[in-house]
């Protein structure tokens, strides 16, 4: 009887430490007039783009990285999508929107929260 709770217990402590080990996040909203980009604290080797589209028009991109050519995306109005990479320390993510055009938006570590371009 003892048996099920410490099973339990232990299949729980060990999902919540895998969870730590995950790769962070960055959060490229887009909006209408203005892109909001969520950053990480730090630098990841394994990185989730997650590209959120809150205008009513369909956007094609892409990111770039390093060496890696370029990944293609388009993201319907009011869908998300997630792009996993894996960049070396160092190397400046771009995500770019070519249709509707809009200006390269650097992704950068440690900045928290900053809209393209900067509100006043």
């Amino acid at each position: 009887m003892r048996f099920i709770p410490l099973t339990l217990f232990s299949l729980l402590f060990s999902l919540s430490l895998r969870s730590e080990e995950l790769q962070e996040t960055f959060v490229v909203t887009i909006h209408d007039k203005f892109v909001k980009v969520v950053a990480p604290d730090k630098f990841h080797s394994r990185l989730s783009v997650i590209l959120e589209n809150k205008s009513l028009v369909k956007i094609y991109g892409k990111i770039e990285y390093g060496s890696a050519g370029p990944i293609f995306t388009a993201i319907y109005p009011q869908e998300s999508r997630s792009i996993d990479i894996k960049p070396s320390e160092g190397d400046k993510i771009i995500f770019t929107p070519i249709s509707p055009p809009f200006q390269e938006i650097e992704l950068i570590f440690g900045r928290k929260s900053y809209e393209i371009p900067p509100q006043k």
